[in-house]
């Protein structure tokens, strides 16, 4: 999937979305991780965006906030940090009900062994066991390169669920980032269903072929202005989603 990712609320409806729950949910992938090579990639806004859009299916549908160091999904949500932790048998009291369609919320923790949400056995024990009562688990994870000590290990995360999406910014994250990103969910065992391509810092193919053609302004001035003209005017070259 190719599309711009911003900070706010990517709606549930664009193609490029439908396609990756296709792809997961779709091919009965009960439990999903979306996870990122570095912090700012998009995750959050893409794991809301997925969750949602299963509850909009009519699947019962819990949204994991697992991002202990930042917790930006919880505090969007207007929620605070709640006890819960792998060693229980079901994290069901400290789920927060957003709607009467039966789409929850798991905010991030707190007060819980950190030790614990680095078992993957754990964590998957405890997916089953909030699978009795939701069929769609979304799981928000730090970045798999964040170097906070104190962070929930995203291919832990993703190693105890049936699919993992990766989130790449493109333009801005390295390739040799996402080389060790996609390095360490194998070494976890983790399964790699697919890759979402954020665009948002990336021109747009009108964007770019409308810098190109200013280059041949010196020579033909005229030809340029009926180029750009005729950029501007196609729908096809400025599609993006926002």
């Amino acid at each position: 999937m190719r599309g711009a990712i911003g900070g706010g609320m990517l709606p549930i409806h664009h193609p490029e979305l439908e396609a990756i729950f296709r792809q997961t949910v779709g091919k009965a992938a009960r439990t999903i991780c979306i996870a990122a090579a570095m912090p700012g990639e998009g995750v959050t806004t893409f794991a809301l965006a997925l969750a949602r859009r299963g509850a909009a299916g009519g699947l019962k549908t819990l949204f994991v906030d697992a991002d202990v160091v930042h917790s930006d999904a919880t505090t969007s949500l207007g929620l605070s940090r709640r006890y819960w932790s792998p060693a229980d048998p079901s994290p069901r009291a400290a789920v927060a009900r957003i709607d009467s369609c039966g789409f929850g919320v798991l905010p991030a923790p707190t007060g819980a062994d950190p030790l614990t949400f680095r078992d993957r056995g754990a964590l998957r024990r405890m997916f089953d066991a909030a699978l009795d009562d939701f069929e769609l688990i979304v799981v928000d994870t730090t970045a798999i390169g964040d170097p906070n000590h104190y962070s929930i290990p995203a291919e832990v995360v993703a190693a105890a669920c049936d699919a993992t999406v990766l989130v790449v910014l493109a333009g801005v994250t390295s390739e040799h980032a996402v080389r060790l990103a996609v390095d360490r969910l194998a070494a976890a065992d983790a399964r790699l269903w697919g890759t979402v391509m954020n665009d948002r810092f990336n021109p747009s193919l009108a964007e770019e072929l409308l810098r190109q053609v200013d280059r041949l302004t010196p020579v033909t001035p005229g030809l340029v202005a009926s180029l750009r003209r005729l950029i501007r005017r196609s729908v096809f070259l400025n599609m993006q989603i926002e």
